[in-house]
């Protein structure tokens, strides 16, 4: 909630949301692909989520 609240803080509320769901669909996409391949999560898995959404954050505040 905190990490959501500074996204629409930092980002804006139009940014923010697209942001929050790019992170969001990329997220599922991810736990759709470690469970397809390895057939759940670990806790590399739940890190590799954590840079997916980091990453998808950063690109969406570059973005102009």
């Amino acid at each position: 909630m905190i990490g959501t609240l500074i996204a629409l803080a930092a980002l804006g509320p139009a940014r923010g949301l697209i942001a929050l769901g790019l992170t969001g669909v990329m997220v599922f996409a991810a736990a759709g692909l470690a469970r397809r391949q390895i057939g759940g999560y670990t806790g590399d898995v739940l890190g590799a989520f954590q840079q997916i959404g980091e990453i998808v954050m950063l690109l969406a505040a570059s973005a102009r």
